[in-house]
């Protein structure tokens, strides 16, 4: 049993943090595409109201 134990341990540490670290990276990737996203927006507003 503790040898099962032990694989689920190593198996954990071993695809758990890549998958945790992936997960942290995408969702801080996700709020600064969120920012720049708003930028590109309220820029396009800004050229349109000076066109008009």
């Amino acid at each position: 049993m503790s040898q099962d134990l032990s694989v689920w341990v190593t198996l954990l540490r071993d695809v758990g943090f890549p998958i945790v670290l992936v997960a942290y990276f995408l969702l801080h990737f996700e709020k600064k595409l969120s920012k720049l996203i708003n930028t590109i927006e309220e820029l396009k507003r800004m050229l349109q109201q000076n066109e008009d």
